[in-house]
């Protein structure tokens, strides 16, 4: 059976693509049970609104782009772990708790996990759609030869939001701009007739 990476030439159609649909029933099976043993379903479905979606993009690409079973078995980890947290929420993971324990940590530490993954078990995917894409749009894109084009510019990009983000902050801290807690309406609440 053929376990094709990033640079091998040939792709085997989902029907005789075993890796894919072993990948397929083991990402399906650990999210009916997330579902099914959810203690919050409104986290549920906002931690799983982007795993619909990047399903529906993996969808909806695969005739024009399919990925390597190398980079298909590394997006199944990841959501595996992410629908895993879904499951009890990240904060009250199990796992992140006997993590806890063993390390004698302050915090259950499983969103971090699953941030680390974001990064190391995507990076492969990523760089093969970059690989891809570059091949596919040197012309349209512009790389004036330049084959780590499309790395520079995401890299410039992620710079670019940090940036930002960190001139947020400062703008935020140095005049003492900070989001106030909204007004308390409830059984307590006492309204005058002013």
């Amino acid at each position: 059976m053929i376990f094709t990476v990033a640079i091998s030439r040939t792709r085997m159609p989902l029907s005789k693509n075993l890796w894919l649909w072993v990948f397929l029933v083991i990402f399906s099976l650990v999210w009916v049970n997330s579902f099914a043993g959810t203690t919050d379903l409104s986290n549920w479905l906002l931690e799983n609104t982007l795993t619909f979606i990047f399903l529906l993009f993996l969808i909806g690409t695969f005739k024009k782009y399919q990925f390597s079973d190398l980079s298909y078995l590394l997006i199944c980890l990841y959501l595996c772990l992410h629908v895993y947290g879904s499951k009890y929420t990240y904060a009250e993971n199990p796992f992140g708790y006997y993590l806890q324990d063993v390390f004698n940590s302050s915090r259950n530490h499983y969103d971090r996990i699953v941030h680390f993954g974001f990064g190391f078990l995507l990076a492969y995917p990523m760089r093969e759609m970059f690989l891809k894409c570059s091949e596919l749009g040197d012309a349209y894109l512009g790389t004036q030869g330049d084959v780590w084009d499309a790395q520079k510019d995401v890299f410039l990009a992620f710079l670019g939001a940090i940036l930002a983000t960190t001139l947020v902050s400062l703008i935020k801290k140095t005049f003492n701009i900070y989001e106030k807690e909204p007004a308390k309406i409830g059984p307590t609440a006492h309204f005058s007739n002013s």
